[in-house]
């Protein structure tokens, strides 16, 4: 079965996407950018669907991490966001993200650019 780690540190985000995964792929969920990187340094994912407003380190900040670290860098990444104003929609592609699913979540768009990425 596939994984997919999901970073968000609101809980109710973390519930609803966890929900709409959990039939077809394993999950595994983080709160914050470090606790993705702790995830990350002790299991493979297949995808990484990662919050860009976090306290601490932002999405943006994480991405970074995860795109220079040789065992990660070649995961697909997609942004979980609200904010989807053009700056952040040019950053967020700029930085080497695979998509963004904007929030609130639409299951039908959520899971189809999941599968779209990992099948």
């Amino acid at each position: 079965m596939k994984s997919v780690l999901v970073v968000d540190d609101n809980q109710i985000n973390i519930m609803i996407a966890s929900h709409m995964l959990e039939s077809a792929y394993e999950v595994t969920t983080a709160t914050s950018g470090e606790a993705a990187l702790e995830a990350l340094a002790q299991k493979h994912f297949n995808l990484v669907l990662l919050d860009v407003l976090m306290p601490g380190m932002d999405g943006f900040e994480t991405l970074e991490k995860i795109k220079t670290h040789d065992d990660w860098k070649d995961i697909p990444v997609i942004f979980l966001t609200a904010d989807v104003e053009d700056d952040t929609v040019e950053r967020a592609q700029q930085s080497g993200i695979t998509d963004i699913i904007e929030k609130p979540f639409k299951k039908d768009i959520f899971l189809a650019k999941v599968k779209e990425v990992i099948g």
